[in-house]
């Protein structure tokens, strides 16, 4: 073996788990190119204020917003959503270990599952929902809460919920129920911001106050295409199932990471949701 090839090689023992990563992110950026160019029948809905609009206006702002970018508006969303993927997997990853100063197995094996994960690709870049936004924003709060660091903890936690709604509960269940001696103020402060972000991102799209309020509890009684009432219980399960299916794998995951939560029911959890999300059946209702 000649000594140049002996130096590639060392190179490459040393800095395998490095390559690793850059080898899966390449393979999944693609997968996500690829992604970017699919779309459903009435993908155009879910940006569309419809009268009864559902989807918070916070999230109308950052529509407008990324509209601007050099992109096809819907690719700037699918886009959006899918890097922050890559955000969402390395936060989980910091929420069971120390900062990531050098890439070690376990996390490096833990990378590729999630990333890889199709509850991620299917609800982002396939679909270009912003689930995984929203999420970074909540997953960030709690580590912020975790290293005392209150304040912004409470003000990622409100950006969070202002994008997604119905993460508004979870934040509450876990600031209640999880962090008990917390304080209430943090409670209300957490609402309070929430109610008054969404009022505030309502009035710079030209609406009204109340009605960006409105959009806090919109998500649970109207569907969020059409605006319409829910005309039956299992539309309105189907739709749960669609806007918890990310937070839930998450949070399951984040259970498991610190072994709090058997790996069992998150695998278990990551396929329920993947068959219903894939499922042509249910996307023919859905849809």
């Amino acid at each position: 073996m000649l000594k140049i090839e002996k130096k590639i090689f060392d190179w490459v023992d040393k800095n395998k788990l490095v390559l690793s990563v850059l080898a899966v992110t390449v393979l999944t950026l693609y997968l996500r190119k690829i992604g970017v160019w699919w779309n459903y029948s009435y993908v155009a809905a879910s940006f569309d204020m419809h009268q009864n609009y559902t989807e918070s206006s916070l999230y109308y702002v950052m529509v407008r917003l990324v509209q601007e970018l050099p992109l096809l508006p819907l690719h700037s969303i699918k886009w959006l959503a899918g890097l922050c993927d890559y955000v969402l997997v390395y936060l989980c990853i910091r929420c069971f270990g120390e900062r990531l100063t050098r890439w070690k197995e376990k996390e490096v094996i833990w990378y590729i599952i999630l990333i890889f994960s199709p509850v991620l690709y299917i609800r982002g870049i396939i679909w270009g929902q912003i689930d995984s936004v929203a999420m970074v924003f909540l997953v960030l709060a709690l580590l912020l809460w975790e290293k005392k660091r209150v304040v912004p903890a409470i003000i990622s936690a409100i950006i969070a919920c202002g994008l997604y709604p119905c993460l508004l509960p979870i934040a509450i269940v876990y600031l209640y129920y999880v962090e008990k001696e917390i304080s209430l103020s943090y409670l209300l402060w957490l609402i309070v911001g929430t109610v008054v972000l969404l009022g505030g991102a309502s009035l710079v799209l030209g609406g009204s106050f109340p009605g960006g309020v409105e959009t806090l509890l919109r998500w649970c009684t109207y569907n969020v295409l059409n605006g319409s009432l829910f005309v039956s219980g299992a539309d309105w399960l189907m739709q749960l199932v669609i806007l918890y299916g990310l937070p839930v794998t998450t949070i399951l995951l984040l259970g498991t990471l610190r072994g709090k939560i058997s790996y069992k029911w998150t695998v278990l959890a990551h396929v329920i949701v993947t068959v219903l999300y894939g499922s042509r059946i249910f996307l023919e209702k859905l849809y």
